[in-house]
This record gives C-alpha cells, sequence and structure tokens, in this order.
C-alpha cells in the first residue's frame, strides 16, 4: 500500500534537463527512469559511478556513418577533431534515419531467401529482427548478421 501510495505522491522528482515535456510535476519519479529516457531519447550516456544523472560527467555519444564516401563518416572522435569540419548525428532516430533514406541500408537485414525485409526495410535492432524471423521464417536457416 505505501508503495502504491509514494507512486502518486513522490517525494522526489527528476526532471529532464534537456525537454520541457518531463519537467515539474511531469518529471520521472524514479532515477533510473530519467537515465533510460537520456540514453534512449537524447542519447546521452550517463556514468554509472554518478548518482547524478545531470552532472558534467555525462557525454554525448557520436554517431558516425560507416560509409567512408559520406560526410557523416568520421574515423576520428569528435574531442579531436574540429567541430566545424565534422558532421555527427545527434540521435539515433538521424542516424537510423540516414542510413535508410540516403545508403538503403539497415543494420540487420533479414538473410531468408525471397524476404524483402533488406536494404532500408531491414531492421535496426537484433530483437526486431529475431522477432521477425521467428513470426516469418521459423523453419527457415537464416542467421542473424551485423553489417
Amino acid at each position: 500500500m505505501n508503495r502504491h501510495l509514494e507512486k502518486h505522491n513522490p517525494k522526489a522528482f527528476y526532471p529532464c534537463p534537456h525537454c520541457s515535456k518531463f519537467s515539474g510535476m511531469k518529471a520521472f519519479t524514479r532515477r533510473d527512469h530519467l537515465t533510460q529516457h537520456l540514453r534512449g531519447y537524447h542519447n546521452i550516456e550517463v556514468s554509472s559511478d554518478s548518482d547524478d544523472p545531470q552532472s558534467s560527467s555525462s557525454r554525448k555519444t557520436a554517431l558516425s556513418c560507416p560509409h567512408e564516401d559520406c560526410s557523416y563518416h568520421h574515423d576520428v572522435p569528435p574531442s579531436l577533431s574540429l567541430p566545424n569540419l565534422r558532421r555527427y548525428f545527434r540521435t539515433k532516430k538521424d542516424f537510423t534515419k540516414h542510413l535508410r533514406e540516403v545508403h538503403d541500408e539497415s543494420l540487420y537485414p533479414c538473410d531468408a531467401p525471397g524476404c524483402g525485409r533488406v536494404g532500408g526495410r531491414g531492421f535496426f535492432r537484433k530483437r526486431d529482427l529475431s522477432k521477425h524471423q521467428k513470426d516469418h521464417h521459423e523453419d527457415s536457416d537464416s542467421t542473424l548478421k551485423v553489417l
């Protein structure tokens, strides 16, 4: 019963410092939910040894295109390069959209013969490909592979 009451009247709130959607009374009531939001939505990795996910120890993960001829491809980390000369994706969503639309590619294409889920119509999460193969190619010998 106490757990139920605390859910509706939490003692602490964990607002997102990057968006107004999760601030004030709409802030997260659990720190791990804020951490998950920062990683998944804002693509910010929070160090595990820090108690405060909003601290300066959090760092932005730069996503780079794997194609060498692309303007978004970089072998050098952003901290070692000139910021005006490098282009990176701010979110995973932008990265996947770029791979689909510019290169017609996905990280996890289905390798079952005759399946249309290849190229940009493939999957970007291993678990989505596994579910697809289980639902549509259960007796096929297709295996998971990464580009």
